[in-house]
C-alpha cells in the first residue's frame, strides 16, 4: 500500500508540473493554424489517384496474410518523422508484435518515403511526427481486448500476491527475492498484454508501479509521463478512429 502511495504521489506532482505546460499547449493550438501530413502515394504530387496510407499499407503488407503459421498477433505500432521534404526519418516500432511482423511494418513504411506532403504550421512546411498501427488477427482466436485483459488480469494476481507477501515471516533477503521474481512475471504478462492493446492507461499505469517496484526510477517516471499523455488523448482506440491509422491484416 505504502507503494502505490508514494506512486500516486508522484503523479500528483506531474499533473501539478504539466498543467502550466498543458495550458501553453492548448493556448498555441488555438492560435496557431496547423496542417497534418499527407500520404499522396506516389512520388509526382500532381497525379490524382491518391490512396490513403492506410490502404497502401495493407496493400504493402497483405502477403503476410498467407503466412501458413502465424505464431502472433497483436499492433504493431511504429512512430516516424515526415520531413519539410516530404522524407521519412526517425522511424523507430513504438509497440512490438514480432520481428517478422515489426520487420515488415517498418519495411513498408520506409517504401513511402518522399510519397508524402509534409505538414504545415501557419502555411509553412514542418517536420512532424505520426504514429500508424497495423493489426495482426488470427481468426478464431479471442479479441484482442480479450486477450489484453486475460493478461493484465494475470499481472495483478503477481501484484496482489506481492502485496499479501507474509513480510513477518520471511527475512528481507527472502522478501526481496520473492517480490522482484513476482515483479518480473507481471510484467512479462503487462508487455504480452500492451502487444495486443498498445497504449492503455491500465496497463500504463501498473508498468510505472513495477518500475517503482524494481527500484527503476527512470523508466518510472517515462511510464508515468506515458500516462499523463494517455489521460489527455484517452484510449489507443479513440485517437486510432478519429485519426484513421489503422490497417489491419487477417491471417488466412
Amino acid at each position: 500500500m505504502k507503494k502505490i502511495n508514494i506512486l500516486f504521489a508522484l503523479l500528483f506532482s506531474f499533473i501539478v508540473a504539466s498543467a502550466q505546460e498543458t495550458e501553453l499547449k492548448q493556448k498555441f493550438i488555438l492560435e496557431t493554424l496547423v496542417e497534418a501530413p499527407v500520404f499522396v502515394g506516389h512520388a509526382n504530387i500532381d497525379k490524382s489517384d491518391q490512396i490513403t496510407f492506410t490502404h497502401f499499407l495493407q496493400q504493402e503488407l497483405e502477403y503476410l496474410s498467407e503466412l501458413d503459421y502465424p505464431d502472433k498477433e497483436g499492433i504493431v505500432g511504429v512512430r516516424f518523422t515526415v520531413n519539410a521534404d516530404g522524407s521519412l526519418s526517425k522511424i523507430h516500432i513504438e509497440n512490438s508484435v514480432s520481428k517478422t511482423l515489426d520487420y515488415a511494418v517498418l519495411h513498408a513504411i520506409k517504401t513511402s518515403d518522399k510519397k508524402w506532403l509534409a505538414g504545415k504550421i501557419n502555411g509553412s512546411a514542418t517536420a512532424m511526427e505520426k504514429t500508424m498501427y497495423v493489426k495482426f488477427d488470427i481468426p478464431g482466436n479471442p479479441n484482442h481486448v480479450d486477450m489484453a485483459n486475460l493478461h493484465l488480469g494475470f499481472a495483478m494476481k503477481q501484484l496482489n500476491d506481492i502485496k499479501n507477501l507474509p513480510t513477518r515471516s520471511l527475512d528481507k533477503n527472502r522478501l526481496i527475492i520473492k517480490t522482484q521474481r513476482k515483479a518480473k512475471v507481471a510484467s512479462s504478462h503487462l508487455a504480452n498484454a500492451e502487444k495486443y492493446v498498445p497504449n492503455d492507461m491500465s496497463i500504463t499505469f501498473w508498468q510505472a508501479f513495477i518500475y517503482e517496484l524494481q527500484g527503476n526510477t527512470e523508466l518510472m517516471n517515462q511510464r508515468l509521463e506515458k500516462y499523463l499523455e494517455l489521460v489527455e488523448y484517452k484510449t489507443l482506440n479513440e485517437k486510432v478512429k478519429k485519426d484513421m491509422n489503422l490497417a489491419v491484416i487477417t491471417f488466412k
